[in-house]
């Protein structure tokens, strides 16, 4: 989750899939969080540190989540696919509420971002968690020995 967190922060990655990918530009155009949480070490464009600090914190706590959730798991297919979604979900939760208070959003406002944000992090999760989980079931065989 680090390592998908660290390539969703940086430019050349975002850039190359806004550019190939034009669907990806829909959640922000909507307000909404893209993806999952990115990890970056100073803030992209014209982003402010305010907001680097809220998905850094949203980022951190995908990843805490996804690990939490894995060490207490045994299942080697739906522990990991379960985790990422969870982890998604969390950090994007994070996210779009750092993003509402900034924008000052009403409660109707914001109860819709919400569920937005939930249903879509849902999607992602679903399709990282797949590549993880499937990663994570290849690999167990080889880390058992």
């Amino acid at each position: 989750m680090a390592l998908a967190a660290l390539a969703s922060g940086s430019w050349t990655v975002v850039g190359q899939w806004w550019a190939y990918a034009a669907f990806g530009l829909i959640p922000p155009a909507l307000g909404l969080p893209q993806g999952w949480p990115p990890l970056r070490l100073a803030p992209l464009g014209g982003t402010t540190w305010t907001w680097w600090a809220i998905e850094t914190v949203g980022a951190f706590v995908m990843i805490v989540a996804v690990w939490l959730w894995t060490r207490a798991g045994r299942r080697p297919f739906l522990t990991p696919l379960w985790a990422v979604i969870v982890g998604v979900t969390l950090g994007n939760l994070v996210r779009i509420i750092g993003t509402s208070v900034i924008a000052l959003h009403d409660l109707r406002t914001f109860g819709v971002a919400v569920l937005g944000t939930v249903l879509l992090s849902l999607l992602w999760g679903l399709v990282l968690g797949l590549v993880a989980a499937t990663v994570h079931r290849l690999m167990a065989p080889v880390a058992r020995g």
